[in-house]
């Protein structure tokens, strides 16, 4: 997360963290289909899901606002757009 969602980003990097959760994603459920589901296993699913929302929102930005500064999008908007999390 901190290579690909860290405060300065880029939609490039943006991306492949989003293609390297999709792959934790996938070995996370081959696991809970192999193993008995445990506790640990219920709370990486809780973090992948958490990142995976965190780097969508990031994507979604088309602005550098405090302290996130995005190279493809260097400038600050004065208005505030109203956003919207949805399950992935």
């Amino acid at each position: 997360m901190s290579d690909s969602a860290g405060i300065v980003r880029s939609d490039a990097g943006l991306a492949a963290g989003r293609q390297a959760l999709c792959k934790l994603k996938r070995l996370c459920t081959a696991l809970e289909l192999e193993n008995a589901a445990s506790l640990g296993q219920y709370q990486l699913r809780h973090m992948l899901n958490l990142a995976t929302m965190t780097l969508e929102m990031a994507s979604a930005r088309r602005e550098s606002r405090g302290l996130h500064y995005n190279c493809d999008y260097p400038d600050h908007q004065s208005e505030t757009s109203a956003s919207r999390i949805s399950r992935c």
